[in-house]
């Protein structure tokens, strides 16, 4: 084996049985333990830094870990996928419920603030036509202390 020899950190991380994040800690910083080069957008590790920390860790002491089963999901029965089926066509069903009262809810929503602005509409014209009776009598009531007036005072103003 030659001094000169570099590994994948990948590969490394196989030897050292760590994940490869853990060889760049050892092969970073000021006390880094394995020397490293750049490859383009890898990193390179020594081999003879990586075995010598290996025999440091005592790797060849602790059990391989299993590697991740290839199968992903237990297989399941007919019977537990239309339970599932069932249930995600539940839970749509519910969404849809959900979408729809929403849009209920937006719709009367909008009613009421027609109806606040209505409300606060005829506020505003009542208060107008109080206004306007309370002219109106303020008329009738000067109109009816010239009519008690004597008819010179009525003609010549007095």
């Amino acid at each position: 084996m030659s001094d000169d020899e570099y590994i994948t950190s990948e590969e490394a991380a196989e030897l050292l049985q760590v994940v490869v994040r853990q060889v760049y800690r050892y092969s970073d910083g000021p006390n880094a333990r394995l020397r490293s080069r750049p490859a383009g957008r890898r990193k390179m590790i020594h081999r003879g830094d990586v075995e010598q920390l290996a025999r440091d860790l005592g790797v060849a002491n602790k059990p391989r870990k299993k590697p991740p089963s290839v199968e992903l999901a237990p297989a399941m029965s007919g019977e537990f996928l239309r339970a599932l089926q069932q249930k995600d066509d539940e839970i749509r069903q519910l969404r849809n419920e959900i979408t729809q009262m929403a849009h209920q809810m937006g719709q009367l929503q909008g009613e009421v603030a027609a109806s606040r602005k209505l409300f606060e509409d005829q506020q505003h014209v009542r208060q107008r036509l109080e206004a306007i009776e309370d002219e109106r009598a303020e008329l009738l009531r000067g109109q009816s202390s010239k009519e008690n007036q004597p008819w010179w005072k009525r003609l010549f103003g007095g």
